[in-house]
């Protein structure tokens, strides 16, 4: 029998957000619970197999799902509501289907492995379609996870609806943390250059940001319980992925950050704190790395020059004694 559903075409249908997947309780799109009657693996297997031709047993993502909640609260999430766990076993045979390793994209690794096979987040060096690929599974896993959701639970978990572009409404809290924490240093940074008659003002931002990211991080890890019970596999799911995300995103940082550093050389870096003009810079290379070139590329004069400006306008206060800029 001719599956409903190939790989080329599930793809396609991710790219294109084009979701015309069968109307089936087994699906994760629906909001109504499977009968009970057919809540069994065998029927499950079965859905999966003449709809996509997978021959996967479903219950191996088990394995998935605890990949992404990656806490002993997975077991009980799984346990809780057995016709949510076969709707999420479909769902995560469709993106397999689509693409081995998926998952990696919204997990982490404890050991900390530098290189993760996914990444929503590739070099410039990264094949564009699978770029493109990465970010229509992205969008496919929180879209239909959330089109699943009962009108009690969107109640219930507003805070993880959609929000601008922002796959969920978690993601734009995970970024809000990161901007107001941006924010805690630039004011540090500004405590440290600023004259004592304006450090008043400065020290009352420091407290106004701080406790933003703190009220940030209180919503970010309540469990957002209704009477006690606690979060759905759907709500953890959905929570987990970001927050993993977020990790990912932050590992990728670090790891680019210490590739730099290990090619730098080890006592020389300090000369570069002491360039004041262009006419400094060419001589300063030479002298710090060793290389012989006779012209610095005019792009990179001037993306230095868009960083500087960007940095004094928003890093730095405008009446510093020691920093005047125009």
């Amino acid at each position: 029998m001719t599956p409903v559903f190939n790989k080329e075409k599930l793809e396609k249908m991710l790219i294109n957000k084009n979701y015309c997947f069968e109307d089936s309780f087994f699906e994760p799109s629906s909001t109504e619970p499977i009968d009970e009657d057919k809540l069994n693996l065998d029927n499950l297997r079965g859905y999966l197999n003449e709809t996509y031709k997978s021959g996967e047993k479903p219950y191996i993502h088990q394995k998935t799902i605890e990949k992404i909640i990656n806490t002993p609260h997975a077991q009980k999430c799984i346990k809780q509501n057995k016709s949510e766990y076969y709707k999420v076993l479909t769902h995560f045979t469709i993106l397999s289907k689509v693409k081995r390793g998926w998952v990696n994209l919204f997990s982490n690794s404890s050991t900390g492995t530098s290189k993760p096979s996914l990444s929503d987040t590739p070099s410039r060096h990264s094949n564009k379609n699978a770029k493109l690929l990465n970010d229509a599974i992205i969008h496919c896993f929180y879209s239909r996870l959330i089109e699943g959701m009962t009108e009690q639970d969107r109640s219930t978990y507003e805070i993880l609806l959609p929000s601008g572009y922002n796959p969920s409404g978690f993601d734009s809290l995970l970024y809000l943390l990161g901007k107001t924490i941006q924010d805690l240093f630039c004011i540090q940074e500004r405590i440290f250059f600023i004259s004592n008659d304006n450090v008043l003002s400065l020290y009352t931002d420091f407290e106004n940001i701080s406790d933003s990211i703190r009220q940030v991080i209180i919503v970010i890890f309540s469990q957002n319980t209704k009477d006690g019970c606690d979060d759905p596999l759907r709500a953890t799911l959905l929570k987990f992925a970001s927050i993993n995300r977020a990790i990912n995103c932050i590992d990728a940082v670090i790891n680019i950050i210490n590739k730099v550093i290990e090619t730098l050389p080890d006592n020389n870096i300090g000369h570069l704190l002491n360039i004041n003009s262009e006419s400094e810079i060419l001589p300063t290379i030479l002298d710090i790395f060793n290389v012989q070139i006779t012209k610095v590329p005019i792009d990179l004069i001037d993306c230095s020059k868009l960083v500087c400006k960007l940095y004094i306008m928003t890093n730095l206060p405008c009446e510093t004694p020691r920093y005047k800029h125009k």
